[in-house]
């Protein structure tokens, strides 16, 4: 890609920016099992990201995330897992006289790295949390997220403290 070509991807991102508003972010699904009778000092923790399903209509903008957080043993037993998912809604706003909105892929692609997963992260933690207290799982700390990482590539691995496993 020239320099020229993520320029003119940048000042798409800006325009999808300006015309389109937040309208919710919701939890759609949630599954996740507890097997383990305790939790191992030397456990695993990791934080998959899925792949990121997007819907453009006439009027709005849907994208769709879904993390998993699996619990293992050192040997790599599953101990419990939690996935989430989440949809975002984004409406369009146009003004008299605005052009067709940018649908490149590469711009939705790079509006969803830039803007949408940084909005939908934050419900992505919460709903973690709650259902790993909700179902006595050592809770996973979430990192913050980086500018300069792509979120499809975000892979976060943790272990339970002593602390948030009862010694």
């Amino acid at each position: 890609m020239t320099n020229t070509d993520s320029e003119q991807r940048t000042e798409f991102v800006r325009e999808l920016i300006r015309r389109t508003e937040l309208r919710d972010v919701r939890l759609v699904s949630i599954d996740a099992t507890n097997d383990a009778s305790h939790w191992p000092a030397d456990g695993n923790v990791e934080v998959t990201p899925d792949n990121v399903q997007f819907r453009l209509d006439d009027r709005q903008l849907q994208v769709r995330f879904k993390h998993t957080v699996t619990y293992q043993t050192a040997e790599t037993t599953e101990l419990a897992h939690i996935a989430v998912e989440h949809l975002a809604t984004y409406s369009w706003e146009d003004t008299p006289g605005d052009s067709a909105p940018p649908t490149e892929p590469d711009t939705i692609n790079e509006w969803i790295e830039r803007v949408v997963y940084f909005t939908v992260y934050p419900y992505v933690r919460s709903a973690l949390q709650t259902t790993a207290l909700a179902m006595s799982i050592p809770p996973v700390v979430l990192g913050y997220l980086r500018q300069d990482l792509v979120p499809s590539h975000v892979s976060l691995i943790a272990s339970p403290t002593s602390e948030s496993n009862g010694e």
